[in-house]
This record gives C-alpha cells, structure tokens and sequence, in this order.
C-alpha cells in the first residue's frame, strides 16, 4: 500500500495537479470545453477534433483527444428587427436551443479517463441587428477513472493495493456556463466539476484524490484594422485547485479572416504559439506549448493539433474563439 501511495503522489505531482483535466488547456481554439453555454453561438453544426501531447520526452507522457459538436436548434418563425413575431414579415430560421456535446480520452502512465457529456444551452437574443445574446448552458456526463499496470514497476504488482486501484470508477460530471456575445464581443463565467468527485486508489486505506470546481471568467474582443487584417484579444482569469489563481492573456492576428497567428500568456509558466487556417468548411490549428521553471529541463514541450468542420454555417456571428 505504502508504495501505490508514493507511485500515485509522485506522478500526480509531476503532471496531474497543475492541470486537473487536460482538455481545459485546450480552449483557445475552442471555447465549447471551458463553457457549456456556447453550444449553438454560431447557429451551424461546428465539430472538432482535437489532440493534446504533452510532455515530450517522457515515455510515459500524458496524452488527450477529444471530440466535440454542438449546434442551434432552429425553427421557422416571421420576426421584425425588434424580433417580435410579425405575421407579415419574410420568413427567417430562428431559435434559442443549443445542444452538443463531447467525448474525450485523456492517458497519463497507468493513469487513464475516459468520459463523454451531452450540453443544454439557451440563448436570449436582445438585438438582432447588432447580434447582442446571453446564452446559458448546462452540461452533464459520465467519467470512468482506470488504473493500469502496464507502465509500472514489476514490484509494484504484487501490492495488494495495486489489484485493487484496477477496478474502474464510474462517475457523473456536471459543468454551467453563462455567455454573452455579439458580432465583435464576448463575455463567459463557467464553472466547472461541479460534483467535486473524489476518487480511491488502492482501497479504502487510501487517501481520497478529489477533483475540485474550477471556474472561468474571460472576455475578448475582435477589432477589423483594414479589409485584410483583423486583430482579436481575449483575457481568461482561471482557478486551480490549490486556490491559486492563473491569468491568461490571448492575443491574436487574422489574416483576411482564413489565417491567423496567436500567442498565449500564461501566467503558470507557459507560454502558447499557434497558428490557424480556414479552408471552405475545414479548419486546421497548431499550438506548441513551451513550459518555463525547473520542469522545462526534462521535456520538450506540448503539441495541440485541431482539426474542425462547420457545416450550414451563417453569417451571423465571427467565428472566432
């Protein structure tokens, strides 16, 4: 038991509690994981795919892929521009409902997590013209926590601990966001792990590892320089589950709205480089994450690859985030 312990406390500390669930490092190119409430913004199927590696350089290193959709549940309605419903209006596609969801899995060594969740949003339109929403959303899902004793040391397996860290863990998960935006602005509050989940290696002699809430408070805007240029910014305030606070300063380069550049700030010594292109309905993204501190002499950084689809996508809102 004493040595699952050690084995579980040295490796959470390297990797697992600076960033309790991977897949939140990976909102920058996409805004849905963070925050419920944007399913359905852009009022068109948008799927994405993505894969973080970090760590480069261990053998073991942690890796995540995820999967998310979501999109506007629309209905045929006659609205004027206050959008109150007019009899003798033309005929435009309108709706409040968004759904979506994502399914994800997310290795560290004998460590591994496997989950998907499904996402209810409603969208408040205060001015069509200037495209001015509130949207609030609410995401539910189930976990399975797994302990595997491929990548441990032989020695370890004869602790009886290590037998029974083997069964898998089942949990529900919960996420809420509220979200405000128009054509060049927005605004998000998330919360999420809302069930504080805590999980037993080993057996009941074993600590509980507990998963925290976390919340999110950011905000961006997007400004258009020229016809071939445009230049967005975003600031996200982040907690941690040791109480601490983590700020990130996003800024970003468009280049006649297909292309772009990003840098991210971080002030957990990191710091984000990635590039973008919109090809048609494809999107494509990369990011090399480079860690700063004592850590930085063992890897060689992160690796986050995106790739995207948007389907009947409208011209109502920058797809942007």
């Amino acid at each position: 038991m004493k040595k699952l312990i050690i084995y579980i406390i040295l490796l959470f500390s390297i990797s697992v509690f600076p960033q309790q669930i991977p897949i939140h490092t990976m909102y920058l190119d996409n805004n849905f994981l963070i925050n419920p409430a944007v399913a359905g913004y852009n009022h068109c199927w948008d799927i994405r795919l993505q894969n973080l590696s970090q760590m480069s350089g261990f053998n073991t290193k942690p890796n995540t892929q995820v999967l998310t959709f979501h999109t506007r549940v629309e209905r045929v309605g006659k609205y004027d521009h206050s959008g109150n419903l007019q009899r003798n209006n033309m005929i435009k596609k309108t709706g409040r409902v968004g759904l979506g969801g994502y399914i994800y899995n997310d290795s560290n060594g004998p460590f591994s997590r496997k989950g998907f969740s499904f996402t209810y949003a409603y969208h408040l339109i205060f001015d069509k013209i200037k495209n001015q929403n509130l949207s609030f959303g609410l995401s539910m899902g189930i976990n399975q926590y797994t302990f595997t004793t491929e990548t441990i040391n032989q020695e370890l397996l004869l602790d009886q601990a290590i037998i029974n860290a083997q069964e898998p863990t089942i949990l529900p998960e919960a996420n809420f966001g509220v979200y405000y935006y128009s054509t060049k602005f927005f605004a998000s509050f998330s919360a999420t792990q809302l069930f504080q989940n805590a999980i037993n290696f080993g057996g009941s002699n074993t600590a509980d590892y507990s998963y925290r809430t976390r919340v999110y408070l950011g905000g961006g805007y997007k400004y258009k320089i020229n016809d071939i240029f445009d230049v967005s910014g975003s600031v996200f305030i982040k907690t941690y589950e040791t109480k601490a606070i983590q700020l990130d300063i996003n800024p970003k380069l468009f280049y006649k709205t297909n292309y772009w550049v990003g840098l991210s700030f971080r002030t957990a010594n990191s710091i984000h480089y990635s590039v973008g292109v919109k090809y048609k309905m494809i999107n494509f993204s990369y990011a090399y994450i480079h860690s700063f501190g004592d850590v930085n002499q063992y890897i060689n950084g992160s690796h986050s690859i995106l790739i995207g689809i948007v389907l009947d996508e409208k011209r109502t809102i920058d797809n942007y985030l």
